[in-house]
């Protein structure tokens, strides 16, 4: 499993994000992200790279790969996206990230659900796209790509959504898009893994970190770093 993880937060990586009347408690549990906002916990998308949409359906039974594991709906997708202090749109719209202190929801979430981008270029360069372009890991681009349940346009094809951390040049901007492309359900790809979601009994700890916005975010964060486990 490739990741690109965050420096540890002091609190047992428990992060926590206010903005006005939202509060978006997002606990970092290693192989998968409790949201206690929607009560929904999220798996690393990259568990599932190159694995079909009928191949991960398949493994959702008891004692299968991804027991007590679903499909996520585009609608608990924007759900997730918008705990961190605003509302995504509902439809087949991309959605801009608000970056302060050169950090957004999307640095966070590509961190915590791992980053598909770099699960596809180690598989095909032997190295992460940020090595590739000579930055360092975080500089550059990471995206995390994944299935979602949503019918793609067609029977035979399901939607996938992205966050996006680009940090390409200046003016580049992060996103979340709930209806980025849509791939048969037999499809694969090792850029490509699936949003699962199952009921979490994950509860903030007393002793959580409040952040009021995105605007303290950067002080936790030294830099962005590679994890390969």
């Amino acid at each position: 499993m490739i990741k690109v993880g965050l420096n540890r937060l002091a609190l047992a990586g428990i992060f926590v994000f206010a903005s006005g009347s939202v509060n978006a408690a997002v606990i970092d549990n290693g192989y998968y992200t409790s949201d206690t906002v929607s009560g929904l916990d999220w798996l690393d998308v990259t568990i599932s790279s190159n694995q079909s949409f009928n191949y991960v359906s398949s493994q959702f039974g008891v004692g299968q790969e991804y027991e007590g594991w679903r499909y996520a709906t585009s609608l608990e997708f924007n759900d997730l996206i918008g705990s961190f202090g605003s509302t995504p749109p509902s439809g087949p719209a991309r959605y801009i990230l608000i970056e302060v202190n050169n950090y957004s929801a999307a640095d966070v979430l590509v961190a915590l659900l791992g980053s598909t981008t770099d699960v596809r270029f180690m598989h095909e360069y032997g190295m992460t796209y940020d090595a590739l372009n000579g930055k360092s890991e975080g500089e550059y681009y990471d995206g995390t790509l994944g299935l979602l349940a949503d019918e793609g346009w067609a029977p035979d094809r399901r939607v996938t959504a992205l966050i996006s951390d680009n940090d390409k040049t200046a003016s580049s901007e992060d996103a979340s898009d709930a209806y980025n492309s849509a791939v048969l359900m037999d499809g694969t790809g090792h850029g490509l893994g699936s949003f699962l979601v199952r009921e979490s009994n994950s509860v903030p700890a007393p002793a959580t970190l409040s952040l009021r916005g995105l605007g303290l975010l950067g002080l936790l964060f030294n830099r962005k770093q590679k994890r390969i486990s």
